[in-house]
């Protein structure tokens, strides 16, 4: 029958622990909208039921038309080619899920990437088709591509170019010359060509000629004077009176013509300045004292001044106009150094004292000033000043012609108040002035409240209240304590008691750097930080570096942050010297990240990016609990599987109370947790989960309080400065599967390893990869034929196999090949048996049987993986 005739499971309770509402079917989270569905939390986008013979899913979806949104089921048609039932016409919905979960309606087109369009079809099916775009090139050759959904990205570890000589080129710099230039930019080398223009020769003396550390030719010309030497363009020569210039049209002659000169008067005469072509007058006068006085020059006595001129002298005579006397006062007199007499006046007042001109006596209320007309008298007249108030009051002063009005006010308690003095409250402030008392009450308005934190508070001695906050929310929304500082690029931030933010620039200074960890640092500025700090590489003291391969070797500079130098060999040395000092054979080829290296003639290193395949290219895995991922020192994704759990019978839980634990990726069987009484909580996987229970789940740590409540917290990890330095020098840093934060991972001590040798003097050793100590080798293969070959285990015999460490060893004339040594399990004998791995021994085996606590955990599975 239809599906939607049948009998569907109900939500489970537990569900309405952890939500607002749940109406029809549809959950509203106070964070993230979940589907609830059989007593499970569903993500959208996830399937919470599945109805095989009407080819219908029901997925959890987020619905954005509403507000706010929720989640609701969706019913979700199967494609024809997954479809393995009668498909049902009028069960769907006239909508689709799209990727990330979200209810798209028929019609909709949207694009996940830059690289894909979508949209919502009939029949409910999500078209998406590839859109072409424009991918950057490749920076410059030192970068690695890394392939993406659609664009390849480049991982460059150096921003650097390397010349037409091998030297390495740093972004920026600049070289080459005189025509051509270089320069090192992002995208490459780039190159500039100087094209030059032939100039013309102008005449026959010219020539073409290139000036040092110049590109292009020029024109050098000259001429030759009429004694046979070279001048130079531009030069002049000759005497006072003919000039010579050489000019591009050759020698050009100027006589100078001197014009006559005439004799203006008899002091004039005429002579010829050195150095000069023509000759020039000379003037002057001759005084009634017959002394020789100079053109310009002015002599005489103060009535008659005589000056001398291009005519001869001139004498001007000063007329002196005649002086009244203004009153009898006034007196002529001459003074010093002057022609003419002047007038000088003065005042006698009423006592027959003399008075100066502009001189001021009299009393408060009569004025007198001299003046060249005489004495001016000024009266002040004095007009009635009213009382303004009754304790007014006029004051005479000896100073002061008129009186002056002094009052004074009385307030409400009968204190006598002096003008301008203020008394009363913080909110009414009273003043004394001439017309009485004047009241000023003062307004508040209401300051803005900027967070549910803030309230008004009122303080003493003041009349309005103060907004007062307990936090600010900055323009990330994020709340910040009073008081509390943070910062953000190079911005520092500081959260007021009233609730505003103020901004100030961050002030970086060594002296707060302090002292670097070990000699291996430098001073940079991290990216996404505004200040400089210490840079630290490895400890070179737990570093062991290796020599040079050969006597004739030379080391290379040290670049910053590295311990081990890497070397130069001759073109005559066989072989080649990688970036870790590793010499490899002329022909080998080696990994490196995502880099692909082999070794050529003359020392020569050719490096080529590694091109991963599209995740969808991988075949098929091995069983179903595998996932797609990336090994350690691998670049590449490929199918990681865990056991095959179709082979193994899992144990149930040891009573009915108990409740299984999360599954972590590659386990087939659950663990149990058996609370002492029926008092929990769920979690999201419908896990039951004890009360004071802690758990943890990706970068998310959480645990079981009362009520059933789940309190969720985000893991903070430590700097990678906090590790301190680790047990040897043979650690890396990094996260174990199944942890958030990173940490040291460590192999066996080298300090405490004894490595073998190479099989023979030709051999060569390969890079040793991270936690190992000791180096492979790669010998070269004989031209005659041999039966046996030399290795790490002794001498075998060509054509011999055999299993050590669950691998798999073949002895071939170029050495030993392994490969991991592929199981084969017989079929489960019972349902009550279970697949362990015994002791000492490669391959897993039947035991049945046994009790639980005698099966051993899964962690002693053997997971077969290509190595």
């Amino acid at each position: 029958m239809p599906w939607k005739d049948q009998k569907m499971p109900f939500f489970n309770m537990a569900c309405l622990l952890m939500t607002n509402s749940i109406i029809s079917g549809q959950l509203i989270s106070l964070e993230e909208p979940v589907c609830c569905f059989n007593g499970t939390e569903h993500r959208p986008g996830s399937k919470v039921y599945i109805i095989e013979e009407s080819c219908v899913d029901l997925v959890c979806a987020i619905d954005k038309s509403k507000s706010p949104a929720v989640a609701v089921i969706i019913n979700v048609q199967k494609r024809p080619e997954d479809c393995k039932g009668t498909p049902c016409k009028d069960c769907y919905d006239t909508s689709c899920v799209d990727q990330s979960g979200i209810v798209r309606l028929l019609g909709d087109t949207w694009m996940p990437t830059k690289c894909f369009a979508c949209e919502c079809t009939a029949g409910q099916v999500v078209d998406c088709k590839p859109v072409p775009v424009a991918c950057e090139p490749r920076p410059n050759p030192s970068c690695v591509e890394i392939s993406g959904p659609c664009c390849p990205t480049w991982k460059c570890s150096e921003e650097y170019c390397v010349d037409g000589d091998g030297k390495r080129r740093e972004i920026d710099e600049k070289w080459g010359g005189p025509c051509i230039f270089h320069s090192c930019s992002p995208r490459g080398i780039l190159t500039s060509v100087i094209n030059c223009v032939r100039p013309p020769l102008l005449n026959s003396s010219c020539e073409l000629f290139t000036p040092k550390d110049k590109c292009c030719p020029v024109v050098s010309c000259g001429c030759v004077d009429d004694k046979g030497v070279q001048r130079k363009l531009g030069e002049v020569w000759g005497g006072p009176c003919t000039v010579f210039t050489c000019t591009t049209e050759g020698v050009i002659t100027r006589i100078e013509d001197c014009a006559p000169i005439p004799l203006l008067n008899s002091s004039c005469e005429i002579f010829k300045p050195e150095g000069k072509c023509c000759p020039e007058v000379r003037c002057g006068c001759v005084d009634d004292k017959g002394v020789q006085r100079k053109l310009g020059e002015v002599w005489g006595g103060p009535c008659t001044v005589f000056t001398c001129t291009t005519e001869g002298v001139i004498t001007r005579i000063e007329d002196c106009a005649p002086i009244p006397l203004l009153n009898s006062s006034c007196e002529i007199f001459k003074p010093e150094g002057k022609c003419c007499p002047e007038v000088r006046c003065g005042c006698v007042d009423d006592q027959g004292i003399t008075r100066k001109i502009n001189e001021t006596w009299g009393s408060p209320c009569s004025q007198n000033t001299c003046t060249p007309e005489g004495i001016a008298t000024l009266i002040i007249d004095c007009q009635e000043t009213p009382k303004l108030n009754s304790s007014c009051q006029l004051v005479f002063s000896e100073d002061k012609c008129c009186p002056e009005v002094t009052c004074s006010c009385v307030d409400d308690n009968g204190v006598t108040r002096a003008i301008n003095e203020t008394w009363g409250t913080p909110c009414i402030v009273n003043t004394c002035t001439p017309n009485g008392v004047a009241v000023y009450i003062k307004d508040c308005a209401r300051p803005p409240v900027l967070n549910e934190t803030c309230k008004l508070v009122s303080k003493p001695d003041e009349c309005c209240p103060v907004i007062s906050c307990g936090s600010c929310i900055d323009s990330n929304g994020i709340k910040h304590d009073a008081g509390s500082t943070w910062e953000r690029g190079c911005k520092s931030f500081t959260c007021t008691e009233g609730g505003k933010i103020i901004e100030a620039l961050v002030n970086c200074t060594n002296s707060t750097l302090g002292d670097p960890e070990h000699l291996n640092c430098i001073v940079s500025v991290v990216p996404g930080k505004c200040c400089p700090e210490w840079v630290c590489g490895i400890d070179c003291a737990l570093v062991r570096c290796r020599g040079p391969p050969h006597i004739d070797c030379v080391a290379n500079a040290l670049l910053p942050l590295q311990c081990c130098a890497t070397y130069t060999c001759p073109a005559n040395s066989t072989g080649c010297v990688d970036a870790s000092g590793v010499t490899r054979a002329v022909g080998s080829r080696w990994e490196k990240g995502c880099t692909l290296s082999e070794c050529v003639e003359n020392g020569t290193i050719v490096e080529v990016p590694i091109k991963c395949p599209s995740i969808n290219d991988l075949e098929s895995p091995e069983h179903t609990n595998c996932i797609i991922g990336i090994p350690p020192r691998k670049c590449c994704p490929q199918w990681i599987c865990g056991p095959d759990c179709s082979l193994l019978f899992c144990a149930g839980p040891p009573s009915k109370t108990c409740f299984a634990d999360d599954l972590p990726p590659l386990q087939c069987c659950p663990t149990y947790t058996c609370p002492q009484n029926n008092s929990g909580c769920i979690d999201a996987t419908g896990t039951f989960r004890a009360v004071g229970s802690k758990w943890e789940r990706g970068c998310t740590s959480f645990q079981c309080v009362e009520e059933g409540n789940i309190i969720e917290a985000s893991i903070t990890c430590s700097s990678v400065d906090a590790f301190g330095s680790p047990p040897h020098f043979n650690c890396i840093v990094g996260i174990v599967p199944g942890r958030c934060c990173p940490e040291w991972i460590c192999g066996p001590n080298c300090a405490a390893v004894l490595c073998a040798g190479p099989p023979s003097s030709n051999c060569i050793a390969n890079e040793i990869p991270p936690l190992k100590c000791c180096a492979t080798y790669e010998c070269p293969v004989s031209p005659t034929t041999t039966t046996t070959t030399a290795s790490f285990f002794g001498e075998c015999n060509v054509g011999t196999t055999w299993i050590q460490d669950c691998l798999k060893h073949t002895c071939t004339a170029e050495g030993i090949i392994s490969k991991p040594y592929q199981c084969e399990i017989n079929p489960m004998p019972d349902p009550g048996c279970t697949l362990v791995l015994p002791p000492g021994k490669c391959c897993p085996e039947w035991q049945c049987g046994k009790s639980a606590a005698e099966i051993p955990d899964e962690s002693e599975l053997v997971i077969p993986i290509t190595l």
